[in-house]
């Protein structure tokens, strides 16, 4: 009998424990219940003066992959762009000055975290961020 109500007892605990408790509650965390589907691109690039703009191409995945998702042209140092998350982006800027062309790199990925609270699932999106400023 004692053998029964142990193994019960240790089915009950290993069951258990697969399950999470979500008995943490802070009232005052925002909480977006739902799942996003898109979110920032913070593109930021070098204030060329007399030129005055910079061409770019966003990338989905690597570069070489050449799946673009779009061109544009900047003519401020930072730019927003709204794109689906959970993918990797890469860009390119040029950059022309005196007959001289430069190109610059770099890559992102728009993040989504889960969390509980207050027994609800919450979502949050981190914004990607691209460096395409000349050093």
């Amino acid at each position: 009998m004692n053998k029964i109500v142990i193994v019960s007892i240790a089915l009950i605990l290993s069951l258990s424990s697969c399950y999470k408790f979500h008995n943490e509650c802070d009232p005052t965390v925002y909480c977006d219940t739902n799942q996003p589907d898109s979110g920032y691109v913070d593109i930021t690039v070098t204030d060329v003066g007399t030129n005055n703009y910079v061409p770019i191409t966003i990338f989905e995945g690597d570069i070489e992959d050449n799946k673009v998702v779009l061109m544009d042209t900047l003519y401020s140092t930072t730019n927003y762009y709204y794109l689906p998350v959970r993918k990797r982006y890469s860009a390119k800027a040029i950059y022309r000055k005196n007959g001289i062309t430069t190109y610059v790199y770099d890559g992102t990925k728009i993040k989504v975290t889960k969390f509980w609270n207050c027994g609800d699932r919450c979502y949050e999106v981190s914004d990607g961020k691209l460096d395409l400023q000349l050093e």
